[in-house]
């Protein structure tokens, strides 16, 4: 693509945003929020440090009245980014959106960084400079002014008169022309437009839990996940490792547990609140008893879980989660006549999950 085009396009969207250079000599903080696949883009640091870099300060205090909201979600695979400023009246001042595939969210950074940069402070990062004052010798001035004047008359072809290319005005009246002023509740502004695609995901990972048997146990966990709008529905399948539980006159039960679950949650950004329905079976032995006895009992419990999301890389997130729930079946385990054990009315769990995207 032709570099001028390119710049002419960047000089539009800070055109669009741009209300004078009092922003950049006003103190103005940086909101910035993801959603959908957006999530795995650089964070606010980055882009704060990405603007910096461009005006060699750094132009974003905390808490200013003034705010410029960038915003980067997701529609299929396509992210979009827009940037709007917000003065302190709550009065919206311009605003930009740009686009870009998912797999170029770097790219989709710095040229958000770059709008930005000419936006607070248009003597910087390429913006156009003001003309120089007129030669101080007349007799100097007037064969160049002649020669203006011509070119104004005549017209010549696309960049043979670099005088008219610089004076041609590059952003037509109705491109660069601000959205008319509106008041906005900066606490109820807008969100995020949400990805309406269905996405699914795949989760696997280990657990921990303890209640579900004698004593806190490890075991894995794995299942399906259907993502859309901030709300999801999962499928897991869960099970542990035989644990023992000492009896009497040196017997010893071994037991063990395997259960699937149903699991919606809703999601915030990347923190998600679930519950969990799940129904299973342990599964007994006892030892050193004459008669060997191997028996499975119903298991059925439901609770709550709070789920934290991690970006990795591209498709890939650590998913940490935490809860607890009631168990509502609660069978003897017996060797001798003797109980070995019984499990609690609550239980609780926690662990960790690699969550793959793939859809």
């Amino acid at each position: 693509m032709d570099l001028r085009r390119v710049r002419a396009r960047i000089l539009v969207v800070a055109a669009l945003l741009c209300t004078g250079r009092a922003w950049a000599d006003a103190p103005i903080e940086l909101v910035y929020l993801r959603s959908g696949k957006a999530d795995v883009c650089p964070d606010k640091g980055a882009l704060e440090k990405a603007v910096g870099k461009r005006l060699g300060y750094q132009p974003f205090f905390a808490a200013a009245q003034r705010k410029l909201i960038a915003e980067i979600s997701s529609k299929g695979n396509v992210l979009q980014a827009r940037a709007t400023l917000v003065d302190q009246d709550g009065v919206v001042r311009g605003n930009r959106q740009l686009t870009a595939p998912v797999g170029d969210c770097g790219e989709l950074i710095m040229s958000l960084a770059l709008a930005i940069s000419i936006t607070l402070d248009p003597m910087s990062t390429g913006a156009p400079q003001p003309t120089p004052p007129p030669a101080a010798n007349p007799a100097a001035s007037a064969p160049a002014s002649n020669a203006e004047s011509a070119g104004d008359t005549q017209g010549a072809p696309n960049g043979s008169n670099e005088t008219n290319a610089s004076k041609a005005d590059p952003f037509p009246p109705d491109a660069v022309a601000p959205p008319k002023d509106r008041d906005v509740d900066i606490a109820a502004a807008e969100p995020v437009s949400s990805d309406h695609s269905l996405r699914l995901a795949a989760n696997l990972g280990a657990s921990a839990m303890v209640g579900s048997l004698p004593r806190l146990v490890p075991g894995f966990r794995g299942g399906l996940e259907a993502m859309r709008d901030g709300v999801s529905l999962g499928v897991e399948v869960t099970g542990t490792p035989s644990v023992s539980q000492p009896g009497e006159a040196g017997t010893y039960a071994n037991m063990s547990l395997l259960f699937a679950s149903v699991v919606p949650c809703a999601f915030i950004g990347r923190v998600g609140a679930c519950a969990a329905v799940s129904l299973g079976r342990w599964h007994g032995e006892g030892r050193n008893v004459q008669a060997g006895r191997d028996e499975s009992e119903f298991y059925a419990s439901a609770g709550l879980r709070v789920v934290g999301l991690v970006p990795v890389t591209g498709p890939l997130a650590l998913r940490l989660y935490a809860g607890g729930g009631v168990t509502f079946t609660r069978p003897s385990f017996e060797l001798l006549g003797a109980e070995v054990w019984r499990p609690p009315s609550f239980a609780a769990e926690g662990g960790a999950a690699l969550s793959l995207l793939f859809l």
